[in-house]
């Protein structure tokens, strides 16, 4: 839920998984289901993508959320994994890291990453 307050000032609420083994090169699709209820900046869901010691190589934002959804919305995204990444993350932000007056509600559900 948004506070009001900004999110470059307190953080934007986060949630970011365990560890995922992977392969460089594979094609994998991240599928998650969202609600948004006037959200005052988009929520998104990308990959922290991890190297052999377990660093994080990179961050990317792979789906981004309506600001107002009907209800639960299914969203997906194929992402090919660059070379280097071992393991990925997935992560979910409820608001933009710039929104300075965060506002609404969003949830996210069944969130899911696969190889076809």
């Amino acid at each position: 839920n948004g506070n009001g307050k900004s999110a470059p000032l307190v953080g934007v609420p986060t949630w970011m998984s365990a560890p995922i083994d992977v392969t460089a090169g594979e094609t994998l699709t991240l599928v998650v289901s969202a609600a948004a209820s006037s959200a005052s900046s988009a929520p998104s869901i990308g990959l922290a993508y991890l190297g052999p010691a377990g660093q994080v190589l990179t961050s990317v934002s792979l789906i981004s959320v309506p600001l107002t959804t009907d209800g639960l919305t299914q969203l997906e995204q194929e992402v090919t994994l660059p070379a280097g990444v071992v393991q990925v993350r997935v992560i979910l932000l409820g608001f933009a890291p710039s929104d300075l007056r965060t506002a609404g509600t969003v949830v996210f559900d069944d969130v899911g990453l696969f190889a076809p």
